[in-house]
């Protein structure tokens, strides 16, 4: 009988939801859905026989559970394509913040994303958005509980074998992200500064240097809303209900995959099958009274015998899928013989399915959740007292439907205040609150799927509550007369008011690599201890190791 190849659409529309059931058997059927299949009167069990066929998949899903298949990892077609899909949603995030905070000495963002990492991120960045001493910051981010699985060996973004696994999923730990920040410039900066000082209220100019290489903050986030976790359970939902609701529309992007498939069952097709004593198995044609012989193929020869024995067994989910199992042994003994590395093209196959995904992700829609974040910083920023910051983050997409991240809208709010009570005046008055500020940011990717690019705008407005403050300390020298300042260190008030800044910056990204060169400028009324606009340039290195975590 030659081989009847079936329509794209009617494979994948008669196989995508019980390829993926949520229910399991030992013996590796659960994809053939015998027990639902009975509910039918009319269903005719001798149709499972048409594994090279309708039950193409579920075929390689039987091959691929049996132990001689043990060098793969269970549902290993499942568990490749969804991994990539994590990558290619990882690729197109603009949701994370590996950088410091805007308010930092080294920047290269307004706003503070809620989105954190599943291991560690790195970045080095300079220019200053609102502080008067430009620096460059290396801000170090881990994920707790994503540090505790590569401490203890285990798989950074597991990912489940069916939708209903809980063992991968994420424990509290896993919205909680540790980050510290540091000053890293090779060389000095310095700023004049004036102001007046709280105790006599006389004028004072100063010329403040930068401590290289010192502390500047050290942060605790923690993500209240984590919609976009790669480990949720909600990725897993969402790729599995989209692939069923798409299956029969999707065809024509499939036609890698049903090759792959075609390289494993098209020689046992086409490979004439041998009798007992070795010689071919032939069947005789008469048409129009003319004879003919032609050579009876091994999957032929087992499809006969198969859809019989199915036909004949009793009408139970038991004895069908005995049978079925007999029949399935037999024939993969046929291939193993015929295809002595079977093992291989099914995992080629298994990649085929990964690479006809990614070009049909295009309905996902989870990387487009709404997501909150709060956090605390306790800063050290340079020539001012120490600060404990608390912000939130909120982030979504005004876009409900099309690619990951079709671009994300981040606001941000909040305050900070000094660790200890702090002069507010030359009249005495003293206190803890410093500021208040809040940001919005859009970000947006760039260059399709691998998302190469992105383009981010963004505004930040700080409200100094009372005015800044500036630790002038020992060994500090007059702008003019090069002048030591005695004894220990000084306050001096710095003018109160408003920050505006705006940012534009453009991101470029090596796709699969995790690296991100954010590169922008932006414009500032003044900065936090002095007046007067501001233009700086900003430019960063950042690493994010979900991408390396996700890599095959």
């Amino acid at each position: 009988m030659p081989f009847k190849r079936l329509t794209v659409c009617a494979a994948l529309a008669a196989v995508c939801g019980p390829l993926f059931s949520q229910s399991t058997t030992d013996n590796g059927l659960a994809g053939f859905r015998v027990a639902q299949s009975l509910a039918s009167p009319t269903f005719d069990p001798s149709s499972l026989a048409d594994v090279f066929g309708a039950h193409r998949l579920q075929l390689i899903q039987y091959l691929r559970a049996k132990p001689a298949h043990k060098t793969l990892v269970r549902d290993a077609a499942f568990q490749a394509t969804f991994r990539d899909v994590l990558q290619a949603v990882e690729d197109a995030r603009v949701d994370e913040q590996t950088g410091s905070s805007s308010s930092s000495a080294g920047s290269t963002s307004a706003a503070e994303r809620p989105g954190i990492s599943d291991l560690l991120t790195a970045a080095i960045e300079a220019g200053a958005m609102t502080q008067t001493l430009d620096q460059n910051v290396l801000t170090l981010r881990a994920n707790v509980e994503g540090l505790y699985r590569f401490v203890t060996g285990q798989e950074i973004i597991p990912q489940c074998v069916s939708p209903t696994d809980t063992a991968c999923n994420g424990s509290a730990l896993n919205n909680l992200e540790l980050a510290a920040s540091f000053n890293v410039s090779s060389s000095s900066n310095t700023a004049s500064v004036s102001g007046q000082e709280p105790a006599s209220g006389a004028q004072a100019t100063e010329l403040l240097s930068v401590n290289r290489r010192n502390f500047a903050s050290a942060t605790a986030r923690y993500v209240i809303v984590n919609s976009r976790d790669l480990k949720s359970k909600k990725y897993r939902d969402a790729w599995l209900a989209w692939f069923n609701a798409n299956a029969a529309t999707i065809g024509p992007a499939a036609a890698d995959l049903l090759k792959a498939f075609d390289d494993i069952i098209n020689v046992v097709a086409n490979t004439p099958a041998k009798g007992p004593d070795g010689n071919p198995v032939t069947r005789t044609i008469t048409v129009n009274g003319q004879s003919s012989t032609s050579p009876v193929m091994v999957y032929d020869q087992w499809l006969v015998t198969t859809r019989a024995d199915l036909k004949a067994a009793a009408r139970t989910t038991d004895a069908i899928e005995t049978v079925l199992k007999q029949r399935l042994d037999v024939l993969e003994t046929s291939m193993r013989t015929l295809i002595p590395d079977l093992d291989t093209k099914l995992e080629l196959a298994g990649n085929a399915y990964m690479r006809y995904f990614n070009l049909t992700r295009q309905g996902y829609e989870l990387g487009n959740m709404p997501m909150l974040t709060a956090s605390f910083t306790y800063a050290e920023p340079s020539a001012q007292p120490k600060l404990l910051i608390s912000k939130i983050a909120f982030a979504w997409s005004p876009k409900g439907k099309g690619t990951v991240n079709p671009g994300t809208v981040t606001l941000n709010g909040g305050v900070s205040m000094y660790t200890k009570v702090q002069p507010t005046d030359t009249a005495g008055k003293t206190s803890r609150w410093r500021s208040a500020d809040f940001a919005l940011q859009f970000d947006r990717p760039m260059g399709g799927t691998s998302a190469p690019a992105a383009i981010t705008l963004g505004s930040y407005i700080q409200y100094q509550v009372s005015p800044g403050l500036i630790d002038i300390p020992a060994g500090s020298v007059t702008p003019t007369g090069n002048v030591p300042l005695p004894g220990n260190a000084t306050v001096l008030l710095a003018p109160k008011g408003t920050i505006a800044v705006a940012h534009a910056s453009i991101t470029l990204h090596i796709p699969k690599s995790g690296i991100r060169i954010p590169i922008g400028i932006s414009w500032s009324n003044r900065t936090e201890l002095v007046k007067g606009s501001e233009v700086r340039g900003h430019i960063g290195f950042n690493i994010d190791t979900d991408s390396l975590a996700l890599a095959k």
